[in-house]
């Protein structure tokens, strides 16, 4: 498992559908959870306004901004961990075509999202943005990288009453 390290702050987990390696990224940031419904205006002669038609609502949207990956300060050996590099290689990696099974060519891999009990989909990541920060370590790898990304929940069609669950 690859882990950023902080006590006692918010998480998500996302994990890879296709390798199972699983990231849990704590962030001190609002989580913005949007999704949108479409309509077909309807004209009618005669008629002030039209009439609204539901035609499908879009996919269920979630943005992280500005969640910092850092590296651990002690690896087992005494040496220093580049799990901020690890972290940042394996989110950005997400958004690229998987060549790996020959002539084939795959999408980018799926994740599973999970924000405690708020929030548990499958998901694509949509857009990522990121910006190392100082320090660096010897090798010139950034300590500290900020990285923020939007998730589109993906493949499951979902009802009123799928999303209404009261806890």
């Amino acid at each position: 498992m690859i882990s950023t390290r902080a006590l006692d702050n918010p998480f998500a987990i996302l994990v890879d559908t296709v390798t199972g390696e699983v990231l849990e990224i704590y962030f001190y940031t609002d989580v913005t959870n949007s999704v949108s419904a479409s309509y077909e205006d309807k004209t009618i002669r005669g008629r002030s306004e039209p009439i609204k038609h539901y035609t499908f609502t879009g996919s269920d949207t979630v943005t992280l901004n500005n969640v910092v990956l850092v590296a651990s300060m002690w690896a087992e050996d005494g040496g220093i961990h580049e799990d901020a590099h690890n972290q940042w290689t394996f989110l950005k990696a997400l958004m690229f075509p998987d060549y790996s099974a020959g002539e084939y060519i795959g999408p980018p891999h799926k994740v599973r999202l999970k924000l405690g009990d708020f929030y548990d989909e499958e998901c694509v990541i949509e857009e990522f943005q990121s910006t190392a920060k100082p320090p660096f370590n010897r090798f010139h790898l950034p300590q500290r990288i900020e990285v923020s990304f939007v998730f589109k929940r993906v493949d499951t069609p979902k009802g009123y009453d799928d999303v209404r669950v009261i806890l």
